[in-house]
């Protein structure tokens, strides 16, 4: 199996909520194009980073958090901004965090690696709009001008689970249900703009997700 000459596949991204599968499929996905003689690397992003996270523990200590639990009472802790300008400040913050991370997923790339990426910059956005607890966020220009680093011939694929499978999946460590859909919405969202493989795997098992990855990536790989 190689890359289709067709179509130049330099990265392969997936997104959706934490516990849809992501991480599995792309260990699967990994490992089946390295067997296949495709040089390949993972890669992983979401947020905060650097700066940002430097930032965060700061406020955290000055107390600056809000609190949410989870289905069984495990506390999740997120930033706390009262006003318009402090958030968008925070957004900044975030995206100048990731520019290093940015860098290197593009030098993998530019060293001729097929880059599968676990989670990127749409995952990024869906983390900076639960942080600031705005969902406008996700349409905002900052958040376009974040989904702009996804490069030119790149496979995205969405994999998608509802609530109560990431409950089943994940155990006492699920994410609080408002994070969960602040995730799902902004997923959606850019579900409707990059036009992804989108799989409910909530429907399928591990393996069946996995075969149709592939037969969807058989468009772009040929033996």
């Amino acid at each position: 199996m190689s890359i289709n000459n067709s179509r130049q596949v330099k990265a392969i991204i997936f997104f959706g909520p934490d516990g849809a599968g992501k991480t599995t499929q792309a260990d699967m996905l990994l490992a089946r194009l390295s067997e296949s003689g495709i040089r390949c690397k993972k890669f992983w992003l979401r947020s905060p980073h650097t700066l940002a996270y430097l930032l965060w523990r700061l406020l955290f200590k000055l107390g600056k958090y809000r609190i949410e639990k989870n289905h069984v009472g495990k506390e999740f802790y997120a930033l706390s901004l009262k006003n318009r300008y402090t958030k968008v400040i925070w957004s900044i913050i975030e995206f100048i965090s990731i520019i290093p991370h940015i860098l290197r997923f593009y030098m993998l790339i530019n060293s001729g690696y097929v880059v599968i990426a676990e989670r990127y910059v749409i995952d990024t956005i869906a983390n900076i709009a639960y942080f600031i607890d705005d969902k406008n966020f996700v349409t905002s220009k900052m958040a376009n001008m974040i989904a702009r680093l996804v490069p030119k011939d790149t496979l995205l694929i969405y994999l998608d689970a509802d609530y109560y499978t990431i409950v089943n999946r994940r155990g006492n460590i699920a994410e609080p249900s408002t994070y969960i859909e602040i995730q799902r919405y902004t997923y959606e969202y850019y579900s409707l703009l990059f036009n992804p493989l989108k799989i409910s795997t909530t429907k399928y098992s591990k393996e069946d997700v996995n075969r149709i990855i592939l037969q969807y990536l058989n468009n772009y790989l040929v033996s």
